[in-house]
């Protein structure tokens, strides 16, 4: 399989020239999807069961043990000897702890796409233009769903930043 420079997990939300976010790696656990099926079922009087189907949704659930709350500086921009111990970015640069909860408040009750790049194939996603497709494509999943549970908590606290585990959880619509 081709090394990937593209995170595992996208965001984005609907403005007139979208563009993807990308979470960081760093320390993020392995992601769960999952699938809630609505449905309606009755016993009938001849004890027959009746099953109504009405959707099956996308659930995914996501975390981050120790993550570093800012997003990635290089540290050679930082000028500092203490940024070189990794404590003050993401190892790729992506979107750290911090960025995640403020997305999270600004876009709580709001629906938001999500990305999910596979590791096949995925050199071609375009990082910054290929918005949401109906299903799949390239390599990645997309769903248009809403954020239904975030956690951060601090676990370290640094004078630089703080390391972080979060989690997330989304829904289809």
């Amino acid at each position: 399989m081709p090394y990937s420079s593209l995170p595992a997990i996208s965001l984005a939300y609907q403005t007139a020239s979208t563009t993807w976010f990308p979470l960081t790696d760093h320390n993020r656990q392995p992601f769960d999807i999952s699938y809630e099926i609505i449905e309606k079922s009755s016993r009938m009087a001849d004890g027959t069961m009746r099953k109504y189907v009405v959707s099956k949704k996308k659930k995914l659930s996501v975390s981050w043990n120790d993550v570093p709350s800012g997003t990635g500086v290089p540290y050679n921009q930082i000028g500092n000897s203490r940024a070189t111990q990794g404590l003050t970015f993401t190892v790729d640069g992506y979107k750290g702890g911090a960025w995640m909860k403020s997305f999270y408040e600004a876009n709580l009750f709001k629906p938001i796409y999500i990305r999910v790049v596979h590791s096949q194939d995925n050199a071609s996603l375009d990082t910054a233009s290929a918005f949401y497709p109906s299903t799949s494509s390239a390599g990645a999943e997309y769903m248009w769903a809403f954020i239904t549970g975030f956690s951060y908590d601090v676990t370290k606290r640094y004078g630089y930043t703080d390391l972080v585990t979060v989690k997330m959880d989304f829904t289809e619509i």
